[in-house]
Protein backbone atom coordinates (compact mmCIF):
# COMPACT_ATOMS: atom_id res chain seq x y z
CA UNK A 1 0.00 0.00 0.00
CA UNK A 2 1.07 3.57 -0.75
CA UNK A 3 -0.29 6.88 0.45
CA UNK A 4 -1.18 10.12 -1.27
CA UNK A 5 -1.61 13.14 1.05
CA UNK A 6 -3.33 16.01 -0.71
CA UNK A 7 -2.97 19.42 0.97
CA UNK A 8 -5.22 21.97 -0.81
CA UNK A 9 -4.88 25.58 0.28
CA UNK A 10 -8.66 26.02 0.27
CA UNK A 11 -8.97 23.61 3.19
CA UNK A 12 -6.87 25.78 5.51
CA UNK A 13 -7.96 29.32 4.66
CA UNK A 14 -9.15 29.78 8.24
CA UNK A 15 -5.71 28.89 9.62
CA UNK A 16 -4.08 31.91 7.95
CA UNK A 17 -6.52 34.26 9.67
CA UNK A 18 -5.67 33.07 13.18
CA UNK A 19 -2.04 32.01 12.69
CA UNK A 20 -0.60 34.38 10.07
CA UNK A 21 2.81 33.45 8.73
CA UNK A 22 2.64 29.86 9.96
CA UNK A 23 2.54 26.99 7.40
CA UNK A 24 -1.00 25.67 7.82
CA UNK A 25 -0.24 21.97 7.33
CA UNK A 26 2.58 22.25 9.88
CA UNK A 27 0.42 24.02 12.46
CA UNK A 28 1.05 22.32 15.78
CA UNK A 29 -1.72 20.48 17.56
CA UNK A 30 -0.64 19.58 21.10
CA UNK A 31 2.91 20.64 20.14
CA UNK A 32 3.09 18.33 17.14
CA UNK A 33 2.79 19.36 13.45
CA UNK A 34 -0.52 18.33 11.91
CA UNK A 35 1.00 16.43 8.99
CA UNK A 36 3.16 14.38 11.33
CA UNK A 37 0.03 12.73 12.78
CA UNK A 38 -0.83 11.57 9.25
CA UNK A 39 2.71 10.33 8.62
CA UNK A 40 2.62 8.35 11.87
CA UNK A 41 -0.66 6.74 10.82
CA UNK A 42 0.92 5.61 7.57
CA UNK A 43 3.92 4.19 9.41
CA UNK A 44 1.68 2.18 11.77
CA UNK A 45 -0.11 0.74 8.73
CA UNK A 46 3.18 -0.41 7.25
CA UNK A 47 3.12 2.08 4.38
CA UNK A 48 6.62 2.81 3.13
CA UNK A 49 6.01 5.32 0.33
CA UNK A 50 4.17 8.63 0.72
CA UNK A 51 3.64 11.52 -1.67
CA UNK A 52 2.65 14.93 -0.30
CA UNK A 53 0.82 17.09 -2.84
CA UNK A 54 0.13 20.81 -2.50
CA UNK A 55 -1.37 23.49 -4.72
CA UNK A 56 0.40 26.23 -2.75
CA UNK A 57 3.99 24.94 -2.37
CA UNK A 58 5.70 25.73 0.92
CA UNK A 59 9.34 24.73 1.20
CA UNK A 60 9.01 24.51 4.98
CA UNK A 61 7.02 21.27 4.63
CA UNK A 62 9.81 19.66 2.65
CA UNK A 63 12.44 21.08 5.00
CA UNK A 64 10.66 19.53 8.00
CA UNK A 65 9.97 16.04 6.62
CA UNK A 66 12.86 15.78 4.18
CA UNK A 67 13.03 12.38 2.49
CA UNK A 68 11.21 10.66 5.36
CA UNK A 69 14.27 8.88 6.77
CA UNK A 70 13.32 9.80 10.36
CA UNK A 71 10.08 7.83 9.97
CA UNK A 72 11.64 5.03 7.90
CA UNK A 73 9.43 5.89 4.91
CA UNK A 74 10.14 7.40 1.51
CA UNK A 75 8.46 10.81 1.20
CA UNK A 76 8.13 12.52 -2.17
CA UNK A 77 6.61 15.89 -3.06
CA UNK A 78 4.50 17.14 -5.94
CA UNK A 79 2.47 20.21 -6.88
CA UNK A 80 -0.90 20.63 -8.55
CA UNK A 81 -2.87 23.50 -9.96
CA UNK A 82 -4.99 25.44 -7.50
CA UNK A 83 -8.41 23.84 -7.05
CA UNK A 84 -7.64 20.65 -8.97
CA UNK A 85 -10.19 17.89 -8.21
CA UNK A 86 -9.28 14.46 -6.88
CA UNK A 87 -9.83 12.70 -10.21
CA UNK A 88 -7.28 14.95 -11.90
CA UNK A 89 -4.86 14.53 -9.00
CA UNK A 90 -5.22 10.74 -9.17
CA UNK A 91 -4.58 10.71 -12.92
CA UNK A 92 -1.55 12.95 -12.42
CA UNK A 93 -0.09 10.44 -9.93
CA UNK A 94 -0.89 7.11 -11.58
CA UNK A 95 2.77 6.26 -11.82
CA UNK A 96 3.20 6.56 -8.09
CA UNK A 97 0.27 4.21 -7.32
CA UNK A 98 1.42 1.49 -9.69
CA UNK A 99 -0.29 -1.82 -8.91
CA UNK A 100 -0.51 -1.22 -5.15
CA UNK A 101 -3.63 -0.29 -3.23
CA UNK A 102 -3.68 3.40 -2.40
CA UNK A 103 -4.62 5.35 0.73
CA UNK A 104 -5.63 8.93 -0.06
CA UNK A 105 -5.80 11.52 2.73
CA UNK A 106 -7.45 14.61 1.30
CA UNK A 107 -7.74 18.02 2.96
CA UNK A 108 -7.50 19.24 6.54
CA UNK A 109 -9.30 17.00 9.02
CA UNK A 110 -8.54 15.10 12.21
CA UNK A 111 -7.59 11.45 11.87
CA UNK A 112 -8.64 9.24 14.76
CA UNK A 113 -6.49 6.23 15.54
CA UNK A 114 -4.84 4.52 18.49
CA UNK A 115 -1.15 3.60 18.16
CA UNK A 116 -1.70 0.75 20.63
CA UNK A 117 -4.31 -0.94 18.48
CA UNK A 118 -3.95 -0.07 14.82
CA UNK A 119 -6.28 -2.18 12.68
CA UNK A 120 -4.92 -3.06 9.22
CA UNK A 121 -6.78 -1.46 6.34
CA UNK A 122 -7.58 -4.45 4.16
CA UNK A 123 -9.41 -4.01 0.87
CA UNK A 124 -10.30 -6.23 -2.04
CA UNK A 125 -8.42 -5.45 -5.26
CA UNK A 126 -11.56 -4.23 -7.05
CA UNK A 127 -13.10 -2.22 -4.21
CA UNK A 128 -13.00 1.30 -2.84
CA UNK A 129 -13.76 2.49 0.69
CA UNK A 130 -14.11 6.01 2.02
CA UNK A 131 -15.00 8.18 4.97
CA UNK A 132 -15.41 11.82 4.18
CA UNK A 133 -16.90 14.95 5.69
CA UNK A 134 -19.59 17.16 4.14
CA UNK A 135 -16.88 19.44 2.74
CA UNK A 136 -15.42 16.49 0.82
CA UNK A 137 -12.31 16.09 2.93
CA UNK A 138 -11.37 12.77 4.47
CA UNK A 139 -9.75 9.45 3.60
CA UNK A 140 -10.25 7.04 0.72
CA UNK A 141 -8.84 3.56 0.22
CA UNK A 142 -8.59 2.30 -3.35
CA UNK A 143 -7.99 -1.33 -4.32
CA UNK A 144 -5.06 -2.06 -6.58
CA UNK A 145 -7.10 -3.34 -9.56
CA UNK A 146 -9.62 -0.52 -9.73
CA UNK A 147 -10.20 1.47 -12.85
CA UNK A 148 -8.61 4.77 -11.99
CA UNK A 149 -11.47 6.94 -13.24
CA UNK A 150 -14.45 5.01 -11.95
CA UNK A 151 -13.52 5.34 -8.32
CA UNK A 152 -13.17 9.12 -8.46
CA UNK A 153 -16.44 9.91 -10.21
CA UNK A 154 -19.07 11.70 -8.16
CA UNK A 155 -21.66 9.01 -8.94
CA UNK A 156 -19.51 6.22 -7.55
CA UNK A 157 -20.62 5.15 -4.07
CA UNK A 158 -17.74 3.68 -2.06
CA UNK A 159 -18.05 1.25 0.79
CA UNK A 160 -17.98 3.06 4.14
CA UNK A 161 -15.01 3.45 6.45
CA UNK A 162 -16.04 4.57 9.93
CA UNK A 163 -14.47 6.07 13.01
CA UNK A 164 -11.42 7.69 11.46
CA UNK A 165 -12.38 11.19 10.34
CA UNK A 166 -13.44 14.24 12.37
CA UNK A 167 -13.83 17.83 11.14
CA UNK A 168 -11.05 20.36 11.75
CA UNK A 169 -12.37 23.35 9.87
CA UNK A 170 -12.57 26.12 12.46
CA UNK A 171 -10.71 27.64 15.38
CA UNK A 172 -13.30 26.14 17.75
CA UNK A 173 -12.59 22.62 16.48
CA UNK A 174 -8.86 23.30 16.64
CA UNK A 175 -9.19 24.37 20.29
CA UNK A 176 -11.38 21.40 21.24
CA UNK A 177 -9.01 18.97 19.54
CA UNK A 178 -6.04 20.32 21.52
CA UNK A 179 -7.92 20.05 24.80
CA UNK A 180 -9.08 16.53 23.98
CA UNK A 181 -5.45 15.53 23.54
CA UNK A 182 -4.17 17.15 26.71
CA UNK A 183 -7.06 15.69 28.73
CA UNK A 184 -6.25 12.12 27.79
CA UNK A 185 -6.35 11.33 24.07
CA UNK A 186 -2.63 12.06 23.66
CA UNK A 187 -1.82 8.56 24.91
CA UNK A 188 -3.27 7.26 21.65
CA UNK A 189 -0.64 9.06 19.57
CA UNK A 190 3.13 9.43 19.44
CA UNK A 191 3.82 12.70 21.25
CA UNK A 192 7.04 14.75 21.10
CA UNK A 193 7.49 15.23 24.87
CA UNK A 194 8.44 12.99 27.80
CA UNK A 195 5.59 11.43 29.76
CA UNK A 196 7.08 10.05 32.99
CA UNK A 197 4.18 11.39 35.06
CA UNK A 198 0.58 10.59 34.09
CA UNK A 199 -1.06 13.38 32.05
CA UNK A 200 2.07 15.55 32.15
CA UNK A 201 4.19 15.92 29.01
CA UNK A 202 7.43 17.90 29.23
CA UNK A 203 9.93 18.52 26.43
CA UNK A 204 13.66 19.14 26.64
CA UNK A 205 15.43 22.22 27.98
CA UNK A 206 12.51 23.42 30.11
CA UNK A 207 13.32 25.78 33.01
CA UNK A 208 10.83 25.32 35.87
CA UNK A 209 11.46 27.30 39.07
CA UNK A 210 10.63 25.76 42.42
CA UNK A 211 7.86 28.28 43.01
CA UNK A 212 5.99 27.23 39.85
CA UNK A 213 2.76 25.32 40.35
CA UNK A 214 2.00 22.67 37.72
CA UNK A 215 -1.42 20.99 37.67
CA UNK A 216 -2.15 17.99 35.43
CA UNK A 217 -3.06 17.58 32.72
CA UNK A 218 -0.60 19.77 30.84
CA UNK A 219 1.88 19.75 27.97
CA UNK A 220 5.13 21.71 27.86
CA UNK A 221 7.16 21.83 24.66
CA UNK A 222 10.93 22.27 24.43
CA UNK A 223 13.06 25.30 25.32
CA UNK A 224 10.45 26.87 27.59
CA UNK A 225 11.19 29.21 30.45
CA UNK A 226 8.68 29.64 33.29
CA UNK A 227 8.83 32.61 35.63
CA UNK A 228 8.47 32.57 39.39
CA UNK A 229 5.11 31.69 40.94
CA UNK A 230 3.45 30.77 37.65
CA UNK A 231 0.43 28.46 37.70
CA UNK A 232 0.26 26.14 34.70
CA UNK A 233 -2.75 23.88 34.19
CA UNK A 234 -4.98 22.07 34.28
CA UNK A 235 -5.51 21.85 30.53
CA UNK A 236 -2.52 23.98 29.52
CA UNK A 237 -0.47 23.46 26.36
CA UNK A 238 2.66 25.58 25.95
CA UNK A 239 4.59 25.47 22.67
CA UNK A 240 8.31 25.40 22.01
CA UNK A 241 10.56 28.41 22.71
CA UNK A 242 7.99 30.29 24.80
CA UNK A 243 8.44 32.47 27.87
CA UNK A 244 5.83 32.56 30.64
CA UNK A 245 6.49 35.52 32.89
CA UNK A 246 6.14 35.58 36.68
CA UNK A 247 2.73 35.13 38.36
CA UNK A 248 1.02 34.21 35.09
CA UNK A 249 -1.80 31.68 35.27
CA UNK A 250 -2.77 29.43 32.34
CA UNK A 251 -5.83 27.17 32.48
CA UNK A 252 -7.46 25.33 29.56
CA UNK A 253 -5.42 27.47 27.18
CA UNK A 254 -2.97 26.95 24.33
CA UNK A 255 0.23 28.98 24.03
CA UNK A 256 1.61 28.40 20.55
CA UNK A 257 5.38 28.25 20.03
CA UNK A 258 7.59 31.34 20.14
CA UNK A 259 5.10 33.25 22.26
CA UNK A 260 5.33 35.39 25.37
CA UNK A 261 2.82 35.52 28.22
CA UNK A 262 3.26 38.60 30.37
CA UNK A 263 3.60 39.21 34.08
CA UNK A 264 0.54 38.44 36.21
CA UNK A 265 -1.60 37.64 33.17
CA UNK A 266 -4.43 35.14 33.65
CA UNK A 267 -5.50 33.04 30.68
CA UNK A 268 -8.51 30.72 30.69
CA UNK A 269 -10.00 29.23 27.55
CA UNK A 270 -7.70 31.21 25.23
CA UNK A 271 -5.16 30.62 22.48
CA UNK A 272 -1.95 32.68 22.42
CA UNK A 273 -0.14 32.99 19.11
CA UNK A 274 2.93 35.21 19.38
CA UNK A 275 1.35 38.64 20.03
CA UNK A 276 -2.27 37.60 19.57
CA UNK A 277 -4.90 36.46 22.04
CA UNK A 278 -7.56 34.34 20.33
CA UNK A 279 -10.98 33.70 21.85
CA UNK A 280 -12.10 30.41 20.22
CA UNK A 281 -15.83 30.66 20.95
CA UNK A 282 -16.30 34.16 19.54
CA UNK A 283 -13.42 33.86 17.00
CA UNK A 284 -12.17 37.26 18.16
CA UNK A 285 -8.49 38.22 17.93
CA UNK A 286 -6.80 40.78 20.17
CA UNK A 287 -3.29 42.20 19.87
CA UNK A 288 -1.86 41.61 23.34
CA UNK A 289 0.83 44.25 22.89
CA UNK A 290 -1.78 46.96 22.45
CA UNK A 291 -4.68 45.64 24.48
CA UNK A 292 -2.94 44.07 27.45
CA UNK A 293 0.14 46.33 27.54
CA UNK A 294 2.47 43.43 28.09
CA UNK A 295 5.37 45.53 26.91
CA UNK A 296 6.13 49.03 28.12
CA UNK A 297 5.95 50.57 24.66
CA UNK A 298 6.60 54.21 25.27
CA UNK A 299 5.01 57.22 23.55
CA UNK A 300 7.06 58.71 20.74
CA UNK A 301 8.21 61.64 22.92
CA UNK A 302 9.63 59.25 25.54
CA UNK A 303 11.29 57.17 22.87
CA UNK A 304 12.97 60.24 21.47
CA UNK A 305 14.10 61.18 24.97
CA UNK A 306 15.43 57.67 25.55
CA UNK A 307 17.27 57.82 22.23
CA UNK A 308 18.88 61.13 23.18
CA UNK A 309 19.93 59.73 26.56
CA UNK A 310 21.49 56.67 24.91
CA UNK A 311 23.42 58.93 22.52
CA UNK A 312 24.66 61.00 25.43
CA UNK A 313 25.82 57.94 27.36
CA UNK A 314 27.45 56.59 24.19
CA UNK A 315 29.43 59.84 23.84
CA UNK A 316 30.53 59.67 27.47
CA UNK A 317 31.54 56.03 27.06
CA UNK A 318 33.49 56.94 23.93
CA UNK A 319 35.50 59.55 25.80
CA UNK A 320 36.20 57.15 28.69
CA UNK A 321 37.37 54.35 26.39
CA UNK A 322 39.33 56.51 23.95
CA UNK A 323 42.65 56.39 25.84
CA UNK A 324 42.72 52.60 26.53
CA UNK A 325 41.68 51.97 22.91
CA UNK A 326 44.59 54.04 21.59
CA UNK A 327 47.00 52.25 23.92
CA UNK A 328 45.89 48.66 23.21
CA UNK A 329 44.76 48.72 19.59
CA UNK A 330 48.28 48.89 18.04
CA UNK A 331 49.19 45.62 19.81
CA UNK A 332 46.05 43.76 18.80
CA UNK A 333 46.67 40.94 16.31
CA UNK A 334 43.00 40.14 15.67
CA UNK A 335 41.11 42.36 13.24
CA UNK A 336 37.41 43.04 12.87
CA UNK A 337 35.40 41.15 10.27
CA UNK A 338 33.04 42.94 7.81
CA UNK A 339 29.52 41.63 8.41
CA UNK A 340 26.11 42.49 6.96
CA UNK A 341 23.50 42.57 9.73
CA UNK A 342 19.76 43.08 9.86
CA UNK A 343 18.69 46.60 10.80
CA UNK A 344 15.04 46.02 11.75
CA UNK A 345 12.35 43.36 12.01
CA UNK A 346 11.25 43.85 8.39
CA UNK A 347 14.69 42.56 7.34
CA UNK A 348 14.60 44.71 4.20
CA UNK A 349 17.29 47.10 5.39
CA UNK A 350 20.74 45.89 6.35
CA UNK A 351 23.64 47.60 8.07
CA UNK A 352 27.30 46.91 7.33
CA UNK A 353 29.30 46.44 10.54
CA UNK A 354 32.81 45.43 11.42
CA UNK A 355 32.66 42.97 14.31
CA UNK A 356 35.37 41.29 16.36
CA UNK A 357 34.16 37.71 16.05
CA UNK A 358 37.40 35.87 16.84
CA UNK A 359 38.74 35.83 20.41
CA UNK A 360 42.17 37.32 20.98
CA UNK A 361 44.76 35.25 22.88
CA UNK A 362 47.37 37.93 23.57
CA UNK A 363 47.63 40.15 26.65
CA UNK A 364 46.40 43.15 24.65
CA UNK A 365 43.56 41.11 23.20
CA UNK A 366 42.33 39.92 26.59
CA UNK A 367 42.13 43.44 28.01
CA UNK A 368 40.69 44.72 24.76
CA UNK A 369 37.66 42.54 25.46
CA UNK A 370 37.68 43.03 29.22
CA UNK A 371 37.27 46.79 28.68
CA UNK A 372 34.64 46.21 25.97
CA UNK A 373 36.87 47.96 23.45
CA UNK A 374 35.66 45.58 20.75
CA UNK A 375 32.53 47.84 20.67
CA UNK A 376 34.42 51.14 20.72
CA UNK A 377 34.29 51.67 16.94
CA UNK A 378 30.51 51.09 16.97
CA UNK A 379 29.74 53.92 19.39
CA UNK A 380 29.61 56.62 16.65
CA UNK A 381 26.79 54.62 15.04
CA UNK A 382 24.72 55.28 18.17
CA UNK A 383 25.19 59.02 17.68
CA UNK A 384 23.93 58.71 14.11
CA UNK A 385 20.91 56.66 15.19
CA UNK A 386 21.98 53.55 13.24
CA UNK A 387 22.40 51.40 16.36
CA UNK A 388 21.17 51.55 19.92
CA UNK A 389 23.61 51.53 22.78
CA UNK A 390 21.47 48.84 24.43
CA UNK A 391 19.04 46.86 22.31
CA UNK A 392 18.49 43.50 20.71
CA UNK A 393 21.33 41.18 19.91
CA UNK A 394 22.96 41.94 16.55
CA UNK A 395 21.98 39.25 14.05
CA UNK A 396 23.99 38.57 10.93
CA UNK A 397 21.98 38.73 7.68
CA UNK A 398 21.53 35.00 7.02
CA UNK A 399 18.55 32.83 5.98
CA UNK A 400 18.41 31.28 9.44
CA UNK A 401 18.28 34.66 11.17
CA UNK A 402 15.78 35.89 8.56
CA UNK A 403 13.35 33.25 9.83
CA UNK A 404 14.29 33.91 13.46
CA UNK A 405 13.42 37.62 13.30
CA UNK A 406 10.02 36.79 11.87
CA UNK A 407 8.86 35.68 15.31
CA UNK A 408 9.90 38.94 17.01
CA UNK A 409 7.25 41.69 17.37
CA UNK A 410 10.02 44.28 17.25
CA UNK A 411 13.76 44.40 16.63
CA UNK A 412 16.28 47.17 17.22
CA UNK A 413 19.92 46.00 17.34
CA UNK A 414 22.19 47.40 20.02
CA UNK A 415 25.88 47.32 20.90
CA UNK A 416 25.04 45.69 24.24
CA UNK A 417 22.20 43.20 24.78
CA UNK A 418 20.32 41.31 27.48
CA UNK A 419 21.41 38.05 25.87
CA UNK A 420 25.08 39.02 26.23
CA UNK A 421 24.60 40.08 29.84
CA UNK A 422 23.34 36.56 30.63
CA UNK A 423 26.12 34.95 28.56
CA UNK A 424 23.64 33.06 26.37
CA UNK A 425 25.02 34.12 22.99
CA UNK A 426 26.17 30.60 22.10
CA UNK A 427 22.80 29.03 22.89
CA UNK A 428 20.44 29.91 20.00
CA UNK A 429 17.29 28.66 21.71
CA UNK A 430 17.93 30.40 25.01
CA UNK A 431 19.03 33.59 23.26
CA UNK A 432 15.69 33.71 21.41
CA UNK A 433 13.87 33.47 24.73
CA UNK A 434 16.11 36.25 26.09
CA UNK A 435 15.31 38.45 23.10
CA UNK A 436 11.58 37.97 23.56
CA UNK A 437 11.94 38.80 27.24
CA UNK A 438 13.89 41.96 26.42
CA UNK A 439 11.36 43.13 23.82
CA UNK A 440 8.55 42.95 26.36
CA UNK A 441 10.50 44.53 29.23
CA UNK A 442 12.59 47.20 27.49
CA UNK A 443 12.75 50.45 29.44
CA UNK A 444 15.34 53.05 30.37
CA UNK A 445 15.92 51.44 33.78
CA UNK A 446 16.22 47.96 32.28
CA UNK A 447 18.64 49.19 29.60
CA UNK A 448 20.76 50.96 32.20
CA UNK A 449 20.95 47.74 34.25
CA UNK A 450 22.01 45.78 31.15
CA UNK A 451 24.76 48.28 30.32
CA UNK A 452 26.17 48.33 33.85
CA UNK A 453 26.10 44.56 34.34
CA UNK A 454 27.51 43.80 30.89
CA UNK A 455 30.45 46.17 31.34
CA UNK A 456 31.14 44.68 34.79
CA UNK A 457 30.72 41.11 33.49
CA UNK A 458 33.18 41.69 30.65
CA UNK A 459 35.68 43.24 33.05
CA UNK A 460 35.57 40.32 35.50
CA UNK A 461 35.15 37.55 32.95
CA UNK A 462 38.11 35.30 32.40
CA UNK A 463 39.13 35.79 28.77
Amino acid sequence: MKCLINCPAAAVAWVERFFPGSPAYLIKIANKPYLEYLIDFCVFLGIREIRIITDAPDRRIQEYFGDGLRWNVAIHYATTQNGMDLLSIKQQNLGMAGTDSLLVLHGFFWLNYDKRNIQPLAIAPDRVMAEQLPDGFGMRLVGRLNDSEAFWRADQTPEPLTGYVEPLSSIQEFYRRNLALVYGEAERYVMPSYNNTPQIYIGSNVAIPRSAELSAPLMLGSSIQLGDDVKIGPGAIIGDSSYIDSDAQIIDSIVMGNSYVGYNLELKGKIIYRNLVIEPDSESILDIVDEFLLTPLEPSEKRKFCSLVQRGIALLLFLVLLLPFCLLRPFLKVHSTPTDCFFDRNRRKKIHLRLYVKPARSFAGRYFRKLSLDRFHLLPLVWRGELRLVGNRIYEASPENFQRLQQFPDYAPGIFSFCEMLDHERDPIQSEIDELYYIYHASFRFNWMILRRTLLRNLLKRQ
